[in-house]
């Protein structure tokens, strides 16, 4: 696993929990690591704010899937259900999926919606 691309140190604990439950997961589905992709993965929403970037804003973490290992996971193959049981994991973390453009999604609380 690259360290760069699935990095958790910057984020908040819940956050950070997230995230590393998103990695088990990929790791439990792909039978290995996930290496990356040359993509950063995780991204703590008040520095999504500082980047610039239009949507995301109030979500609990950024994911993006620009090409990494994350994209896959992010597809919609069935009736708009995310790959390899994605969305029954986020639901387990207590949060949801909005997807902002093709190259990264917004989770924000279940709680919230």
């Amino acid at each position: 696993m690259s360290v760069r691309d699935f990095n958790t140190d910057h984020l908040e604990p819940r956050a950070a929990e997230i995230a590393k439950a998103i990695v088990a997961h990929m790791t439990d589905q792909l039978n290995q690591a996930p290496d990356g992709g040359g993509c950063r993965a995780f991204y703590d929403v008040e520095e999504w704010v500082e980047r610039g970037e239009a949507h995301g804003h109030g979500a609990v973490l950024i994911l993006c899937h620009d090409g990494g290992d994350l994209c896959e996971f992010m597809e919609y193959p069935d009736e708009g259900e995310f790959s390899y049981g994605f969305d029954e994991l986020l639901t387990e973390l207590g949060v949801y999926a909005s997807p902002c453009t093709g190259w990264y999604t917004a989770l924000y609380d279940l709680e919230a919606k």
